[in-house]
């Protein structure tokens, strides 16, 4: 039903139909981007329908494009999350799997027997993997391209590098197992390496949420009661008379804030700042920007509801004392 679409806008759809063989997206990759197209052309015309009833035509124009590569953006994120969450529980079990691996080998067992029998369920997406690389040799493909195939399709720098390094010692006349044992024994060392170097930064992480989540809102809160009792008590003073006033160099005047306007500063700031903060967390913690984009709804929320607490809070307090 969407084809056609994909088809139409074919440069808006190859990122997605790469993603979806990442992500292992069961739909149809082709009929999928259709669908991401047909979305984000729906959001542009409401968005420009909606600008050219209520504010100009040309707002509507802007509207429909930031919309349409917007939600094309977003269908992308999704799969890129989703083949990273893939790539990252191959990871996990790679080690495991290629000493298991190993030993079959030795146990006797020829190549394709040996990764049929490794794909045990707790190795998760590698024991699909497995299964379909052993088929493939079994039928008369080469072990070198079927792994070669297998590291495409998952989007992970790190088993590229181990596939390419097994691929190129079965080249050379290396034996098989002893280079699935030494690719398992370096994968270990790299995630001993890796919570090594989280717990070094787990530190700069807590002070990041806690100055995010806690100490910005509560300083915020204490500003915003302090500059709206401050509006309130200067604009309750009367101008003296224009006698006085002439006889000293001063100008008094009655001072007005709007603590709605200040209100909404406030909570843009922290939106942007938990934006932000999430994305440097994720870079801190996992070489990326986008494994922080799922602290950004929590961060978001915890300072927005810290700032309207103390804020409630202080007021409540002061109308109590005075």
């Amino acid at each position: 039903m969407f084809k056609p679409l994909a088809r139409i806008f074919s440069k808006f759809t190859g990122k997605i139909e790469k993603l979806s063989e990442y992500a292992d997206l069961k739909k149809d990759p082709i009929e999928y981007a259709g669908f991401a197209i047909f979305i984000s052309i729906i959001a542009a015309i409401i968005g420009f329908v909606t600008m050219y009833f209520f504010f100009k035509w040309y707002y509507g124009i802007v509207l429909a494009i930031v919309l349409f590569f917007a939600i094309q953006a977003l269908f992308q994120l999704m799969l890129g999350l989703q083949a990273d969450k893939r790539a990252g529980q191959a990871e996990a079990a790679l080690p495991d799997a290629l000493q298991l691996i190993a030993t079959n080998l030795r146990a006797g067992l020829t190549a394709d027997k040996a990764l049929l029998v490794s794909a045990r369920e707790e190795f998760g997406v590698l024991t699909e993997e497995f299964k379909h690389v052993a088929k493939e040799i079994a039928t008369g493909r080469d072990i070198t391209d079927s792994l070669g195939a297998m590291s495409k399709r998952l989007k992970s720098p790190l088993i590229e590098r181990t596939i390419s390094l097994i691929v190129f010692g079965i080249v050379s006349g290396g034996e098989l197992a002893s280079l699935l044992e030494e690719a398992a024994a370096g994968l270990r060392q790299q995630y001993l390496t890796k919570k090594q170097v989280y717990a070094s930064v787990l530190t700069y992480t807590i002070f990041i949420i806690v100055a995010v989540a806690v100490i910005a809102p509560l300083l915020f809160g204490l500003s915003s009661v302090l500059v709206q009792t401050m509006s309130t008590t200067l604009s309750s003073i009367e101008a003296p008379p224009a006698e006085v006033t002439s006889a000293i160099p001063l100008s008094i005047s009655p001072i007005s804030m709007d603590i709605g306007l200040i209100t909404m500063f406030v909570i843009i700031l922290l939106i942007v700042s938990s934006i932000l903060s999430s994305l440097v967390i994720g870079l801190i913690t996992k070489g990326e920007e986008k494994a922080g984009l799922k602290y950004i709804p929590i961060l978001m929320v915890v300072s927005l509801v810290v700032f309207f607490v103390v804020r409630m809070g202080i007021v409540k307090l002061l109308a109590t004392f005075f």
